[in-house]
């Protein structure tokens, strides 16, 4: 009878000391986003498009892609090709029968996320070079602030002493929906610029935007002049800086700044040419593309006296017609580093499907 009475004690109080070590394993837990790989027609790569929404108190996010084979075929890929350095996926391989589900682990660094009030990403599966699919996602984000950029680089007008600039603020649900008068701005800093550069910002929430102006003093010649452009807000992201840099404006020249893509006889991609001059014939600046299709390759040959040739590829056919939400296709972005300056190049492009189109 004793050991009766002792028993039921230890049974009623079990769950409850057990109860907060699973609530805590139940938080780090990823969501899981069901969605199908599904192909719009027989010479297209199965295509996926999801959802995502998360209120994680930090700047990374992860979530599992449960994807399901809605075609007839078995998908076959033993490689990934990541839109951006800041994402990791998972698995890199595997063979999905009809029916079957392939589950990805993704796992994104917003820090890195460009300009967009909706960060996403996306990710394509290839068998050897055969683009196999293209799996795409949008991130609504509940709660966060933080830059909507990963550098700023400013140039000089000739005759000018200050240049204006919008740095794009990424905004979470809960800060896009509340009142103007209920945010409190953001502290802004210039670090690692000589005395006498002067930064006046003023945010705009509505706008989802922080307007800028830097001045210098007459005596600044040393040019490029490199630091970071801090803030520091009452909100999860705390402190954030970004990069800037401000440059003379005959540093580097991209010529020209509209590309033409045209089809390719030899293997079917999608070519552009265009050229960049460097102001110093010695310079061997590195130039990648920090903003673009997916599916987009850029090569660069040095022609001498300080002239590069670019070839830009697109092997994507449907990444001609990306749009944004206005209709209107986003510009590549190009990033030309040297050994003391970097500046960025935002390139139009168009294709002869364009005109057809109209």
């Amino acid at each position: 009878m004793r050991f009766y009475l002792l028993r039921r004690p230890l049974l009623f109080f079990l769950p409850v000391l057990f109860l907060p070590g699973l609530l805590w394993a139940e938080e780090n837990v990823p969501p899981v986003i069901s969605g199908a790989l599904v192909r719009n027609s027989p010479l297209m790569p199965v295509m996926a498009k999801l959802s995502v929404s998360s209120d994680s108190e930090d700047r990374k996010i992860r979530f599992v892609a449960s994807l399901r084979n809605g075609t007839s075929e078995t998908i076959r890929f033993d490689r990934i090709d990541k839109s951006c350095s800041c994402t990791q996926v998972s698995p890199t391989r595997a063979v999905v029968e009809p029916g079957e589900k392939v589950e990805f682990t993704i796992e994104q660094e917003l820090s890195n996320e460009p300009q967009t009030k909706h960060p996403g990403g996306s990710f394509n599966i290839l068998s050897g070079d055969i683009l196999e699919g293209v799996i795409s996602y949008d991130i609504e984000l509940q709660d966060y602030l933080g830059f909507g950029t990963r550098f700023i680089d400013l140039v000089k007008e000739v005759g000018s002493n200050s240049v204006s600039f919008v740095v794009p603020i990424v905004l979470g649900a809960k800060q896009a929906s509340a009142t103007v008068e209920s945010l409190s701005d953001p502290y802004v800093e210039l670090e690692g610029f000589p005395s006498g550069f002067v930064l006046k910002s003023r945010m705009d929430w509505k706008a989802s935007s922080l307007h800028c102006q830097l001045g210098w003093p007459e005596s600044a010649t040393d040019f490029p002049y490199i630091g970071n452009l801090s803030i520091v807000t009452e909100y999860r992201s705390g402190f954030l800086t970004v990069p800037i840099s401000l440059s003379r404006k005959d540093a580097f020249q991209v010529h020209p700044i509209s590309l033409r893509f045209l089809r390719s006889s030899d293997d079917g991609t999608w070519v552009a040419k265009g050229f960049l001059r460097c102001a110093d014939s010695s310079e061997n600046p590195i130039v990648v593309v920090v903003d673009g299709p997916a599916s987009l390759v850029l090569a660069t040959e040095p022609l001498g006296a300080g002239i590069k040739k670019l070839n830009f590829v697109l092997h994507d056919r449907e990444a001609i017609a990306d749009a944004d939400s206005d209709g209107q296709r986003k510009p590549i972005s190009v990033r030309v580093r040297g050994s003391q300056v970097a500046q960025t190049f935002e390139l139009r492009y168009s294709t002869p499907l364009d005109a057809r189109s109209r």
